[in-house]
């Protein structure tokens, strides 16, 4: 998956009206977009970076249309969560966006 523009609007569509945080992450050339809260980022003794709790959420994300027909809302993304199993992991790239807020002008 390329990231587009398209795939940033949505990224941050969701941040902005579910109250979330995502991570969109290149692996292998390939970007994934996690649904996550705790990233720690590495230091000068840690070398990797570090998730939590991640939901993959790339395939919800491509389909934004039909997962959010409705709205997105925090309801509807809690629905279509639920069932996503939650990783940990670690990574040593620096190609990475961690959105953590969007307001609209305030």
């Amino acid at each position: 998956m390329n990231l587009d523009e398209n795939i940033l609007n949505i990224c941050k569509g969701l941040v902005m009206n579910c109250k979330c945080s995502i991570l969109i992450l290149d692996v292998m050339d390939v970007y994934r977009i996690y649904l996550t809260s705790d990233v720690h980022l590495k230091t000068r003794e840690c070398r990797y970076n570090e998730v939590h709790d991640a939901k993959d959420i790339t395939t919800l994300v491509m389909n934004v249309g039909h997962n959010f027909a409705n709205g997105m809302t925090e309801q509807t993304l809690l629905e279509r969560t639920q069932s996503i199993h939650k990783e940990d992991f670690k990574f040593g790239t620096d190609n990475y966006l961690w959105i953590t807020k969007v307001d609209l002008n305030r």
